[in-house]
């Protein structure tokens, strides 16, 4: 059997090395874009939240005819 020289272990000793530095960058990178979804996943929920509000808001204007409203409930153009 071969014995390795301590050349050879000097350079799996840097190769390991080396992986061990690529996956620690890969953990910080994958930490980093877990952070950035889940910001734009709790933007994506306040925005459906809002557009489910506006959605209700426009169908009850909608809704409601012109003879419904009063002139009461309409703003004056200077507001």
């Amino acid at each position: 059997m071969n014995e390795p020289t301590p050349n050879h272990l000097e350079h799996l000793a840097a190769r390991v090395t080396a992986l061990e530095e690529m996956l620690t960058h890969f953990e910080r990178t994958q930490s980093e874009l877990d952070e950035v979804l889940r910001h734009t996943q709790n933007r994506i929920d306040a925005l459906e939240k809002r557009l489910d509000r506006l959605s209700h808001d426009v169908e009850k204007v909608a809704a409601q005819s012109a003879e419904e409203r009063s002139l009461e409930d309409e703003r004056p153009p200077h507001y």
